[in-house]
C-alpha cells in the first residue's frame, strides 16, 4: 500500500513532467496514480502494469490525451476498440459493409481514427456491454 505522502509526491513528480517509467511497480499498479499519469500524459500507457492495461478507465483516459496511446493498451482491449469504432463508423456513415471494402486503407485508417478520437461514448458503451461481467479478462484491413 502506497501512503498518502508518498501518493502526493508522485502526483507532483506527474505533475512537473516525470514519466511513469521512473515509479516502481506499485505505483504503476495503482489506479489512482496511474490515473492522474495518463491523464496528463497518455504515452504513460507504456509504463502501465498488465492488469491496468487491461481497465477502460485507464485506457480511455490515456487515449483522450494522446489517441497514440492506444498502441500500449492490452490487445484484447485494442480489437474491442477498434471492433466498436469499425460498428460507429458504419453507423455514422450510414453505409453499408460494400461502402467500408471499398475505402481505401488511408480512408478507412482515416475513419476509425475520427472515430477514436471522440471515444468519451463510444468507451462508456464498450464498458458497459463487455467489461461489467469481465473484469481483468488493431488490425484494420
Amino acid at each position: 500500500m502506497i501512503s498518502d505522502n508518498a501518493k502526493s509526491r508522485w502526483v507532483t513528480d506527474f505533475s512537473n513532467g516525470v514519466s511513469l517509467s521512473f515509479a516502481p511497480a506499485s505505483v504503476q499498479d495503482n489506479k489512482e496514480l496511474v490515473m492522474v499519469a495518463v491523464g496528463l500524459n497518455g504515452m504513460n500507457l507504456k509504463f502501465v502494469s498488465e492488469r491496468l492495461k487491461n481497465d477502460i478507465d485507464v485506457v480511455e483516459r490515456a487515449i483522450c490525451e494522446n489517441i497514440l496511446a492506444l498502441q500500449f493498451a492490452s490487445i484484447d482491449l485494442q480489437k474491442q476498440i477498434v471492433h466498436y469504432g469499425t460498428l460507429e463508423v458504419r453507423k455514422v456513415k450510414n453505409e453499408n459493409y460494400n461502402y467500408l471494402q471499398q475505402m481505401t486503407r488511408e480512408e478507412f485508417n482515416n475513419a476509425i481514427i475520427d472515430e477514436l478520437e471522440n471515444l468519451g461514448g463510444l468507451l462508456k458503451f464498450i464498458a458497459k456491454e463487455n467489461f461489467s461481467e469481465q473484469k481483468g479478462k488493431q488490425k484494420t484491413k
